[in-house]
């Protein structure tokens, strides 16, 4: 019969289906050259390559499947299942982990550390702290600053009442009370569109990574108890997970809080940029026409999309209800026509 064989062509249309067949390929033709052949030295080098390629698209997969594993949420099992997975090798490990951590503190057992990722765990604890603050400590301002305006429009409201005609009286407060009602929806839609919204998206993304992190502290507890006693395959696999998730999070937390830096930052540029462009229309609340709020809505709404859109490719936050519901929020947000401003 036809023998089953395959021309160069066929095996290079498709490399990313074949790449894992190349070391096989090469490693035949290096067989098959004599070691006086030009072409031997250069065989050499490409088997070599191309099994460090295969290497580390193992590695790459074996990070990536353990991140999904170790994201899933622990609320949506049930009692059942959670018991299920109790037994007795699963009790013995949390055991080790709770005396490696006492020895730890102690002083009694040596800890393997990262300083790059103890830098960024700690920036990204610190903007967890902070995104939560804000979103917090924002809300509660731009209730009392809603609830200040109209105070001190009726305030105003009855000192010119006072001060002017009778026959004005009527149109002038009522043309006030509208102009001071489209000032505070003005504001209360601005700081909802470039202020909070971003942040509470920017908070429903910590939790997946914050998993991670307790997940690499157990598996760093066990790797240091191994390190003390064992060796072999149970030392060789509490390595492997720990430098996995390790690796895996130095790689992701940097992006992630290079972004979420930037996205805080540019609210709160907005939102003192909101206060600001408020008092200034405030001054100006005589004036029949309200002063809209100078901000680039559209252009700052670009930015901050992008930087989520960037967060959101990090595989610690991917598949995240909670996520996949900003997503689309911003998505409707981003699609919503936005109303021209007048720029100062």
């Amino acid at each position: 019969g036809k023998p089953n064989l395959m021309d160069m062509g066929s095996l290079m249309i498709k490399p990313v289906q074949r790449v894992m067949k190349y070391p096989l390929l090469l490693c035949e033709l290096l067989n098959s050259t004599p070691a006086s052949h030009p072409d031997h030295k250069a065989l050499q080098d490409a088997l070599f390559a191309v099994k460090n390629i295969n290497v580390n698209i193992n590695e790459l997969k074996r990070r990536k499947d353990l991140v999904l594993k170790y994201k899933r949420n622990d609320d949506d099992e049930t009692l059942k299942e959670k018991f299920s997975r109790l037994n007795i090798h699963s009790i013995s490990k949390k055991s080790k982990r709770v005396t490696s951590h006492l020895k730890i503190l102690t002083g009694g057992e040596p800890q393997v550390k990262d300083q790059t990722f103890n830098k960024e765990e700690k920036l990204f604890r610190s903007l967890e702290k902070t995104v939560k603050l804000c979103v917090k400590n924002i809300s509660l301002s731009s209730q009392h600053l809603q609830d200040s305006i109209h105070l001190a429009a009726q305030n105003i409201i009855g000192l010119q009442e006072i001060l002017q005609d009778k026959d004005d009286e009527v149109n002038g407060s009522l043309e006030k009370r509208n102009n001071t009602a489209n000032l505070c929806e003005d504001l209360m839609a601005q700081l909802n569109k470039l202020v909070l919204a971003p942040l509470s998206a920017l908070q429903a993304l910590f939790s997946g990574p914050l998993k991670l992190i307790q997940k690499r502290y157990d598996k760093l507890l066990d790797y240091n108890s191994y390190l003390q006693k064992s060796t072999g395959i149970e030392l060789d696999l509490a390595k492997k997970d720990y430098e996995a998730l390790n690796a895996q999070l130095v790689e992701e937390l940097q992006v992630f809080n290079r972004a979420a830096k930037k996205i805080v930052l540019n609210c709160l540029h907005c939102f003192i940029t909101l206060l600001r462009d408020i008092m200034s229309a405030a001054l100006q609340s005589n004036s029949a026409v309200v002063v809209p709020v100078p901000l680039s809505s559209s252009s700052i709404c670009e930015v901050q999309n992008q930087l989520m859109e960037e967060v959101h490719k990090l595989n610690f936050v991917k598949e995240n209800s909670s996520a996949t519901f900003i997503e689309r929020k911003l998505s409707l947000e981003k699609k919503k026509p936005v109303p021209s401003l007048v720029s100062t």
